[in-house]
């Protein structure tokens, strides 16, 4: 991470970038401005068959779908704003990325389901 860091510094500096998304971490990072803008650092995993059976670590089917909203400035530059996330679950077996809101508390879930979407929200939140 400390690598990332010091990369989306250097990237940011120059006030040309607008947004910085990281992905291949296979693990869930830090969201935060760096220079002002808006880094995602790692959105997780979202469709993978990583998981606490295959490499020994549950946090990897966790991920995030981030949402930003870009407005055009007058001068053509673009505003960022704060990024949403929507915190995801990968269901390794059948391959599905669940919706963590959705579907945390949904009766009609296997136990065994539910308790992975619950302690996803833990590692997550």
């Amino acid at each position: 991470m400390p690598a990332q860091a010091r990369i989306a510094r250097q990237i940011t500096t120059s006030g040309q970038v607008d947004l910085i998304a990281g992905s291949h971490a296979h693990v869930l990072q830090k969201i935060a401005q760096v220079n002002g803008t808006w880094v995602l650092f790692g959105l997780g995993n979202h469709l993978s068959t990583q998981n606490s059976l295959t490499i020994g670590r549950s946090s990897t089917a966790d991920g995030v779908i981030a949402r930003v909203r870009f407005t055009e400035r007058p001068d053509g530059r673009f505003e960022v704003s704060r990024p949403t996330v929507i915190p995801t679950w990968v269901h390794h077996r059948k391959y599905v990325v669940m919706d963590v809101f959705k579907h945390l508390d949904d009766p009609s879930l296997p136990p065994d389901i539910l308790r992975n979407l619950r302690a996803s929200w833990r590692r997550t939140s």
